[in-house]
């Protein structure tokens, strides 16, 4: 488990500390800094999965596209080491990392000017991030990026990424392959939902796909030899059970929660997930539910750490704090602000804290208030 996580001279931020938990909350207003986090973790693992990572960073590649040096050192870096970016990472077992690139305006690769680590080599410490660690199962680590794959009448299926890396893709492109390879997988005991046909990860997504669109049934096949993947969707009330429907007559809100939902629900101790807007096109219900789900995956040890505007996906979160699902020491919210200080823009961090009945200690402004301020204009 990644416990904190500080950039200096990266993005938007001069020098910023962030103390991770298992399940990890990153809210504010578009344009200030949340994504930043999930970056540098990115950077990370494309770096070393890619083998660059021991000389340098590699700004464009399979998870994001930064561009170059100069696009990614602080504006307003100056004195020592003003032309290096550093990451620097600590992880539970009291093993701890940092490397620090020089930031060449020119190019998508940052040479690495120092690293360090404690308590092992970059492989094995990275082994969190890139689930490289031995497995008995499902690899250790999924992304799944804002801008997921919509609804698809065929899906590609690679057996390359779905059965020897087990992975989703950032847009869920192979979510129905990997669904139709993994149905059997057994699903953590604290993730099970109450109302699913059996433990298995097909029934388990079923039943939580059901709390964004009721009585939803699911059914996949694999083509491995045409690398094609096909998913149908049909829905039950009572008895009566509609026809079979491709996901192109559904919507978007059902392709989008789909590889949310398999990533959580596919996580293991020790596992890390990265997700942003989890809640995208969902109703209120579903938001909630969503936030339900990541503090269950968070009970059951796998790192969460995710990006939401929802306040229904929080108050999802709230209230598996308050039903003693997941503690309220297991859950971190970061807010990001912008200030200006007369001289240049400043982004700032707040971290509001969540006690046991889900209250939380302060409510800077703008933090999730918008439904107040409606409600004042109205009354």
């Amino acid at each position: 488990m990644l416990t904190s996580l500080t950039l200096r001279n990266f993005k938007c931020f001069d020098s910023q500390d962030f103390p991770l938990s298992i399940v990890t909350l990153l809210t504010g207003q578009n344009g200030m800094g949340k994504s930043s986090l999930i970056q540098a973790l990115l950077l990370l693992r494309q770096s070393h999965k890619a083998g660059s990572l021991r000389n340098g960073l590699l700004l464009d590649g399979e998870y994001v596209e930064l561009g170059t040096g100069a696009d990614v050192l602080y504006d307003g870096a100056h004195g020592p080491g003003a032309d290096q970016i550093t990451f620097e990472l600590t992880f539970a077992e009291g093993s701890a990392m940092s490397f620090s690139f020089d930031a060449l305006p020119r190019s998508n690769v940052l040479p690495l000017v120092t690293s360090s680590t404690e308590a092992g080599d970059v492989s094995s410490l990275l082994g969190s991030l890139d689930g490289s660690a031995p497995r008995t199962a499902l690899p250790g680590f999924q992304y799944l990026a804002a801008e997921r794959m919509g609804p698809r009448a065929v899906h590609p299926y690679s057996v390359h990424r779905v059965e020897h890396r087990g992975e989703l893709g950032a847009d869920g492109a192979h979510v129905v392959a990997f669904l139709d390879e993994h149905h059997s997988h057994r699903v953590h005991l604290q993730m099970q939902h109450p109302e699913a046909a059996s433990d298995s990860l097909r029934d388990q997504v079923a039943a939580w796909l059901a709390e964004v669109s009721p009585g939803i049934r699911l059914n996949t096949q694999a083509f491995r030899a045409l690398s094609r993947s096909s998913l149908e969707i049909s829905f039950t009330s009572g008895k009566a059970t509609s026809r079979q429907m491709r996901p192109t007559g559904v919507g978007f809100g059902v392709s989008y929660a789909l590889p949310v939902i398999v990533a959580l629900l596919a996580g293991l101790k020790g596992d890390l997930i990265l997700l942003e807007n989890p809640d995208a096109h969902l109703h209120p219900r579903g938001q909630a539910a969503m936030g339900t789900l990541v503090a269950l995956a968070g009970a059951s040890g796998v790192q969460v750490i995710c990006e939401s505007h929802s306040d229904h996906f929080l108050n999802g979160l709230r209230i598996a704090v308050k039903q003693r699902k997941l503690d309220a020491g297991q859950l971190g919210i970061f807010y990001f602000s912008r200030t200006n200080d007369g001289e240049r823009i400043r982004h700032s961090v707040a971290a509001p804290v969540v006690d046991n009945d889900g209250r939380i200690s302060a409510w800077p402004d703008g933090f999730f208030d918008q439904f107040d301020r409606a409600m004042m204009e109205l009354l």
